[in-house]
């Protein structure tokens, strides 16, 4: 059994791995060296009790999801996310990977033959209400006006500037 690296009396809890100019250290602590150090221990729930093997390691700034105890290193570390829940925690950083990766957080592939033509429908409707907003904050009314009526021509309601309040 491997000691904590810390005070080499009780085993290691808490494998701790810090990236340093492109170099990898890996630090193995108990769960008071790792508390002392100002690591958060956060566990996640099996049935209803916690397990020590489901131990999850924290940075002290690092947001935790509240459901299941998943850390975005975690997730940086294994491509996983814990539960849905996860979605909404990491939100912002899932983002701004999605945006890295593909360029956009919108799903920009092809539509699916046998997919419902609604699908189509839903999306240019989304493209068309992005245009809507940067018209208007341009100042581009007329354009504006164009898009809005396209939009409610798609959706189904009635043209004109009475139609806005429905």
């Amino acid at each position: 059994m491997k000691l904590c690296e810390n005070c080499k009396k009780n085993p290691f809890t808490v494998k701790l791995t810090e990236v340093v100019g492109g170099k990898k250290k890996e630090l193995y602590l108990c769960d008071s060296c790792a508390r002392e150090k100002g690591i958060q221990l956060v566990f996640s729930k099996v049935g209803e009790e916690k397990e020590e093997k489901d131990k999850v390691a924290a940075l002290p700034s690092e947001r935790v999801c509240p459901k299941c105890g998943m850390t975005f290193s975690l997730f940086k570390a294994t491509g996983l996310l814990g539960c849905p829940e996860d979605y909404t925690v990491f939100e912002d950083s899932l983002r701004e990977i999605l945006e890295q990766i593909h360029g956009s957080v919108e799903h920009k592939g092809k539509i699916p033959v046998h997919a419902d033509s609604d699908l189509a429908k839903e999306r240019q409707i989304f493209r068309l209400k992005k245009q809507l907003q940067r018209a208007v904050e341009r100042e581009e009314y007329e354009k504006a006006a164009k898009l809005r009526d396209k939009i409610l021509e798609l959706e189904g309601k009635k043209n004109g500037p009475s139609s806005l309040s429905e």
